[in-house]
């Protein structure tokens, strides 16, 4: 196993990344493993350089018109719930709390969810067992905390168990330090039949002891994307944004979405990870 002495994170080795020797395949399974990682990998960089999957570029036609017929129907859901309210509360079946009526059956199953109400958060105190060679928290440790926080927001959105089926990109901004106080809010973003897209923005809080200044200094240290799977055959309840920034990020996940090759009724979650994965191959094959 090689290891580096520093990280691209670390200012200790003067900033820079550390050197890793490099491998050679000395078997054809090997070369096979060599091959793939370096499609990967090309691939990874081709995705990342499409400038139409970044969040700050201009939308596209069909994406205006996606984020148009959003709008119209929030708007048009909220025009119809002050009529029933108004028609209930003429006809005295208002209740006392001045509420109305909340729907049942297939209109409760099939009503789309804001983003804001997905939001669940983590607070967590960084400690010495998780640091790693630069006396920084260990990269897997985070991402752990961000997996099960991803998860667990899942299963509240879905309402039953769900399956990862793949991790987006990971984005290590600035590095962890011990004793910090690690902020992580997840919310689900994106959903397409059984799938759902989970981001996860670490943040951390630490008082500077080298300075004067009173308080805490907040700033962003990791972006996390997961995509899961409810298992069962029930859809999943859509969510749509309500405010611009959130109307971003759904329509940077529906491109991503779409640039992954998912397709939603393809994958239905009735046995396991076995239709995903099966799904997964025939949309490679195709493409």
């Amino acid at each position: 196993v090689l290891r580096p002495t520093g990280s691209g994170s670390s200012s200790a080795g003067g900033g820079g990344a550390a050197a890793v020797p490099a491998v050679v395949p000395g078997t054809e399974l090997e070369q096979l493993h060599f091959d793939a990682a370096a499609e990967r990998a090309a691939a990874n960089r081709a995705r990342r350089a499409d400038k139409r999957l970044l969040s700050g570029t201009e939308p596209a036609e069909d994406e205006v018109t996606l984020l148009y017929e959003l709008a119209e129907d929030q708007l048009r859901r909220r025009i119809q719930q002050r009529e029933e309210h108004e028609a209930l509360f003429w006809a005295g079946s208002v209740s006392t709390a001045g509420r109305p009526r909340q729907p049942s059956g297939e209109a409760a199953a099939v009503a789309p969810v804001p983003i804001s109400r997905t939001c669940r958060s983590h607070l967590a105190i960084m400690h010495r067992q998780d640091r790693n060679n630069a006396n920084n928290i260990f990269g897997g440790h985070l991402l752990r905390l961000a997996a099960e926080l991803a998860y667990s927001t899942a299963v509240l959105h879905a309402g039953r168990h769900c399956e990862a089926v793949a991790m987006g990109d990971v984005a290590f901004k600035q590095p962890v330090p011990i004793g910090c106080v690690l902020e992580m809010r997840a919310k689900v973003v994106y959903t397409a039949g059984h799938l759902m897209r989970v981001t996860v923005v670490a943040t951390k809080h630490q008082q500077l002891v080298q300075t004067r200044a009173t308080g805490l200094q907040s700033s962003v240290t990791n972006d996390f994307t997961f995509v899961l799977a409810a298992v069962g055959s029930q859809p999943l309840r859509p969510v749509e944004p309500e405010s611009l920034r959130e109307a971003l990020q759904y329509l940077a996940a529906h491109r991503q979405h779409t640039a992954d090759g998912y397709c939603a009724p393809a994958l239905m979650l009735q046995h396991g990870m076995e239709h995903v994965l099966l799904a997964g191959e025939r949309a490679a094959q195709g493409s």
